[in-house]
C-alpha cells in the first residue's frame, strides 16, 4: 500500500466521522427543544447544520445568530475542511 492511498482512506474516514458525529449532535439538539434547527432536503443545509453545531460548541455562539449568517458559515466550513486535508 502506498502512503497516498493511506492518506486518502484516512481523509474519507475522518470526514465521515466529522459529519456523522455532527449529525448525532443535531439529533440531540432537536430532542432537547431546539426546534429552530430544522432538517432540510438540500445537502448544502445539511452540511451547514454540521458547522452550526461545531461553531456553537467551540465559540459558544447562539444558534439563531449563526443561522442568520448562512453564507459566512458555509464559507468557513469549506476553509476548515481544506485546512484539515492539507495537514494530512
Amino acid at each position: 500500500m502506498s502512503i497516498t492511498f493511506l492518506k486518502n482512506v484516512f481523509r474519507k474516514v475522518s470526514f465521515y466521522n466529522l459529519v456523522s458525529s455532527a449529525h448525532s449532535e443535531m439529533k440531540k439538539l432537536l430532542m432537547t427543544g431546539h426546534q429552530y434547527i430544522t432538517p432540510s432536503k438540500s445537502k448544502s443545509t445539511f452540511f451547514e447544520t454540521k458547522l452550526l453545531i461545531y461553531s456553537s460548541r467551540k465559540n459558544h455562539h447562539d444558534f439563531r445568530l449563526l443561522f442568520q449568517r448562512r453564507l459566512t458559515i458555509y464559507h468557513f466550513f469549506f476553509i476548515k475542511v481544506n485546512i484539515f486535508f492539507e495537514k494530512i
